[in-house]
């Protein structure tokens, strides 16, 4: 696990919650995101698994998947994403893009490691031509830099999207 920007650095899973939470809520309070139905689940004594949605303006959704390992076995145990996956979609389009290093075969030209960016047209679905993009470990975004990402490319196509203002309601029925 050497190798790591500190961002990326083993935390208390409390503190990862902690921090979740107060990234979540902070676009929240921007009125960007619309609300999220991530879950948190243990699976077996070496990992938590995190899975959901969190959905953003525009009818944008972003669709987490990632499994962080339990680096010791204190009671609030230390934890570190091992796998992991942000896909940004449009509803009712495609694609928009994609972190991830989930890739069994993530061998592709000039990659010098498995964490990539996948870059799509949310109109047809396919894949850009220079996708997927190598970004190393030290570009590997977090979350928050991801939903920061949305937000720019909101902005950027506010004009394209059916709804700009909406928010998903299926994710939202989610919740909790």
């Amino acid at each position: 696990m050497s190798g790591r920007p500190p961002k990326h650095g083993a935390s208390r899973f409390s503190r990862y919650l902690e921090i979740h939470e107060t990234v979540l809520g902070q676009y929240r309070d921007q009125y960007f995101v619309g609300g999220d139905a991530i879950k948190f689940e243990r699976f077996g004594s070496r990992h938590y698994l995190m899975q959901g949605e969190i959905a953003c303006r525009g009818n944008i959704v972003v669709a987490v998947d990632k499994i962080l390992e339990v680096c010791d076995r204190e009671p609030d145990p230390l934890v570190q994403t091992v796998r992991y996956s942000y896909n940004v979609y449009a509803k009712g389009k495609w694609n928009i893009f994609r972190y991830d290093n989930q890739h069994p075969d993530w061998r592709y030209p000039g990659h010098h490691d498995e964490h990539h960016r996948h870059a799509f047209d949310w109109d047809t679905g396919d894949e850009l031509p220079d996708s997927p993009e190598w970004i190393g470990a030290d570009r590997w975004p977090t979350l928050g830099e991801v939903i920061e990402e949305v937000r720019r490319w909101h902005a950027d196509n506010y004009h394209r999207l059916p709804d700009p203002e909406q928010f998903v309601t299926d994710v939202l029925s989610e919740l909790r």
